[in-house]
């Protein structure tokens, strides 16, 4: 039980992460056009921080939006599933995804540490180490990876209540 609280809270700590960048990101490309078009003084890095951050919302939310449900889905054979079958299609598919996201999140740790050993820098102006960027990738997907078993677990763990 403490580890599904903790888990939970560390989903929405990212999840309002994740809304905080996407304010940062309207405020910032709006600023960058102002500067554009009314002083003819871009800011020089909108775009890298832009891609950056991008990425960083989509693996910092990816998990709690699991966890609510709240991803797009194919239902129309669902639908027409009883809630036996239906439950037992979503657990297989949810392990299926689990372990998709275990061997991305190894892959994912193996190339980081691959930037980190060789010194790889992302970006023409802002120069940043890959792996301080890329470290996101293997916790997100670490993140799906859990989200999805225990999804799978629950949908397992009792495939005949419906």
């Amino acid at each position: 039980m403490m580890f599904k609280t903790v888990f939970n809270r560390i989903l929405n700590i990212f999840s309002v992460v994740a809304g905080i960048l996407v304010a940062l990101m309207m405020i910032e490309v709006s600023v960058d056009v102002v500067m554009r078009y009314f002083l003819n003084r871009p800011i020089p890095w909108t775009i890298e921080f832009t891609q950056y951050a991008m990425i960083f919302i989509l693996y910092l939310g990816a998990a709690w939006v699991l966890r609510d449900e709240g991803h797009v889905v194919m239902d129309i054979v669902l639908i027409r599933m009883g809630g036996k079958p239906r439950k037992l299609t979503n657990g297989i598919t949810s392990a299926l995804a689990a372990i998709v996201c275990g061997i991305v999140t190894l892959y994912g740790i193996g190339k980081n540490i691959d930037y980190a050993r060789t010194g790889y820098v992302f970006g023409d102006v802002l120069n940043i180490p890959a792996f301080s960027l890329q470290f996101i990738v293997p916790l997100g997907m670490l993140l799906l990876t859990i989200q999805f078993a225990r999804r799978a677990y629950g949908y397992l763990s009792k495939p005949g209540v419906s």
